[in-house]
């Protein structure tokens, strides 16, 4: 009988009382997802389903290519350890190259093609990879990226393979044929996948592995510093499995379909969905998409009978602007994470999709995926994470002293695993930080110790947990401690409110004061009333030091734009120093004019605007957890995923028109967006204030049109020369390409230190 990590269990007190990890002493993933199957065998039981092609694969289809592609890596000299990247969307090879480098004992490191030259260079550099396999649409900014690789000597480039949702007109113009030799400005040899595999044998001996054999290198966000490589044995993937098979609650086996629009090199897309159905013997519809499309997704999960869904929950709102009951769905679960899960997401599958349970999970790349909702073990509480899934103990810490905290009180999250090989092995050259990711045990070594997470959370009464922000997002105010996912998720239950983003904004009595930034829905105007009322709902559900108007807490301006898609509505948290940014999109209507929200917030950095960004992994808690808030890099990058540009201005100087006053942004840094011709401008640096009578007309603040306040920029006139010897410094401190320091340093004005800092 085929082995399953995860056993069936009609009770949750069931499961975390009897569950063991019985893993077994020899394990390969490659050999446990796609030969031990019966009843129907891997030769007719189907693995992968290309809607875009319409072609089916089966688990012995993936098997021999696999087996393949191993002997062509081996008769490059790959070796096991050796680390060979694969940078492809949702298409066959995707699975068929990370199985190929187990059966060689080598290690996977999966990358986006959203990612652009300066992230592919990091991560292939950072991780040593010898080869890389690629999708045609990456040739470009992979060439430019292999200039900065010294280790890699082979770039194999996978055949061109159309999209489910057609490609934009941003691509970088590759055709998708096939080059032998160095070309295209590779610094490497680059081969064809047909001509790579040529000749090459489908049978392979898998290397004799175990659960902790290398696997992958993972990198986190970066939202603490430059991205992190995690270093993870096979049995992350049995972990992922198991907590897969429970927030689909069982439903993974031999009738499981599973698609997800989510990029096949995140965490929970790899690992969980992908991986976890072919664990179980399932098949996963691959639907590689340029952009979101709520019909086009609505249509493939009706066409491809699809039982399982895993949807960050920003695209759940989006589906929830879909007429559903015009589709016939085979829909049996939904699994969500990335940000909170709102009543109306719920409510929606209740009445939509006809009671359809959707389940919120919680993890990190480092940790597993740990806690999760499972609706037929107990019910699902909106906003809460769910449970310790079985296998491990889940507790909250006091930051500082390291003491369980009673039900009722926030403190960082920390997992013990009953068996810690599902767990990282270690962070790339970063002895500190692997060391500092868990505490020391009972005995001041490492046994029984928790590991940390850099994640504030409540436990209740009945054993839920309740994500409440990063560490460092946490407000304090009058000596308490203040999550600002508590307050915005009051806020957001008001009819009236479409998103808030919560801060916490310097006071010389309380430290901090609570401030909410209410962005509020179409046909709605912010007035006092609306104020008024969110305060009174604040007042009644939270505690007094928590709420926005109580102890000197304020509520922003409620500002209305003009008609947004559902995908502009979600925010975004980081950890800029001295607060928290917070922003909402600014808007160009017809005539050009940008509408912006509350424009400029007090920070000991002095006043500066906080621009609006927007990614389907959300807000505090990432779509792959991986924790907090998203760098630049992975923000630009899940922006594009969602069909969204990004453009760098090179801005002089930027007018903020409010009715109150002029914000005279010098030199600040300026991003322009543009989401379906609807554009966005994104400004970060510090502004003077100026009343309107020294210069501008106060009259455009307040039209009526407008919705907000005026916008202007002018154009600079260019980039201040940057010498290289500073550029190299730089890079070198802080780990980083020699573009990206470049950039660090002309966003500080030529200051080495600070473009380190900055970085770091």
């Amino acid at each position: 009988m085929a082995w399953h990590v995860m056993s069936d269990f009609e009770r949750y007190d069931r499961a975390r009382e009897a569950f063991e990890w019985s893993l077994p002493e020899t394990y390969n993933p490659a050999v446990d997802c796609l030969r031990k199957h019966e009843s129907p065998g891997p030769a007719e039981r189907t693995a992968i389903v290309d809607a875009a092609t319409g072609e089916s694969f089966t688990y012995r289809d993936l098997d021999r290519a696999s087996g393949r592609l191993a002997n062509a890596l081996a008769a490059r000299g790959v070796e096991p350890g050796d680390r060979v990247g694969v940078v492809a969307p949702q298409r066959p090879e995707t699975p068929v190259a990370h199985f190929a480098c187990w059966k060689l004992g080598a290690v996977s490191v999966p990358m986006t093609t959203l990612y652009g030259e300066d992230a592919l260079a990091y991560r292939l550099d950072d991780a040593g990879v010898r080869v890389v396999v690629f999708d045609p649409t990456v040739r470009e900014s992979l060439a430019a990226a292999s200039r900065e690789c010294p280790a890699l000597e082979t770039a194999v480039e996978l055949d061109a393979r159309p999209w489910y949702v057609e490609e934009r007109e941003d691509g970088d113009g590759s055709d998708g044929e096939e080059t032998d030799g160095n070309a295209g400005g590779f610094d490497c040899e680059v081969v064809g996948y047909d001509s790579f595999v040529a000749d090459q044998s489908p049978d392979r001996d898998p290397y004799e592995s175990t659960p902790a054999t290398d696997s992958v290198v993972m990198y986190t966000s970066g939202s603490t510093g430059p991205p992190k490589g995690v270093r993870h044995g096979h049995a992350m993937w049995a972990g992922r499995a198991a907590a897969a098979y429970n927030f689909f609650e069982g439903g993974l086996g031999a009738d499981a379909v599973t698609w997800t629009p989510a990029d096949w090199a995140w965490g929970s897309a790899l690992g969980a969905l992908l991986l976890g159905t072919l664990h179980h013997g399932g098949a996963v519809v691959a639907a590689p998409m340029r952009g979101f499309d709520p019909q086009a997704a609505f249509e493939l999960l009706e066409s491809r009978e699809v039982t399982g869904a895993l949807v960050a929950p920003t695209g759940l709102r989006m589906l929830m602007g879909e007429d559903a009951g015009a589709y016939d769905l085979s829909l049996e679960v939904v699994a969500t994470a990335g940000e909170p899960l709102t009543p109306e997401i719920l409510d929606w599958a209740e009445d939509a999709l006809e009671g359809v349970p959707v389940n919120e999970y919680y993890g990190q790349t480092e940790l597993n995926l740990v806690v999760a909702n499972r609706s037929d073990w107990f019910d699902v509480r909106p906003g809460s994470m769910g449970k310790p899934l079985p296998g491990y103990e889940v507790t909250v810490l006091d930051p500082e002293t390291r003491e369980e905290l009673p039900p009722g009180e926030v403190g960082e999250i920390a997992v013990r695993p009953g068996d810690e090989r599902v767990f990282f092995r270690e962070y790339l050259g970063r002895p500190e930080a692997t060391t500092g990711k868990r505490t020391a045990g009972p005995d001041g070594e490492g046994d029984g110790a928790w590991f940390l997470t850099d994640d504030l959370a409540r436990r209740d009464e009945d054993g839920y947990l309740w994500f409440e922000s990063r560490a460092d997002d946490v407000i304090l105010t009058s000596g308490y401690r203040v999550g600002p996912m508590e307050v915005e998720s009051v806020v957001l239950e008001h009819p009236d409110v479409e998103q808030v983003g919560v801060i916490g904004v310097p006071d010389e009595t309380r430290g901090e004061r609570i401030k909410a930034c209410v962005e509020t829905v179409d046909g709605v105007t912010g007035d006092d009333d609306l104020r008024a009322e969110i305060r009174e709902r604040a007042r009644d559900r939270l505690a007094a030091y928590e709420y926005p108007g109580g102890g000197g807490g304020t509520i922003a301006e409620a500002v209305r734009y003009g008609k947004r898609t559902a995908s502009e509505a979600s925010r975004f948290t980081g950890g800029e120093a001295g607060g928290r940014a917070i922003g909402f999109f600014a808007h160009v209507f017809a005539w050009g004019v940008p509408a912006a929200s509350e424009a400029s917030e007090e920070t000991p950095r002095g006043k500066r605007w906080l621009g609006s960004l927007f990614g389907p992994e959300g807000g505090a808690r990432s779509m792959f957890p991986g924790g907090g808030g998203m760098d630049d890099r992975k923000m630009q990058q899940m922006m594009k995923q969602m069909g969204i540009d990004m453009q760098e201005l090179d801005a002089e100087e930027v007018i903020i028109k409010t009715p109150d006053e002029e914000l005279v942004f010098t030199d600040a840094d300026v991003q322009r967006m543009d989401a379906q011709g609807q554009q966005t401008y994104t400004i970060v640096g510090d502004a003077e204030s100026r009343p309107h009578d020294e210069g501008g007309d106060a009259g455009a603040a307040d039209s009526e049109d407008s919705g907000g306040p005026v916008i202007e920029e002018s154009e600079g006139d260019g980039e201040t020369e940057i010498p290289e010897e500073d550029v190299e410094l730089v890079a070198s401190q802080a780990g980083v390409s020699k573009s990206e320091a470049r950039e660090a340093l002309e966003a500080a004005d030529g200051e080495p230190a600070a473009a380190i800092a900055q970085l770091k």
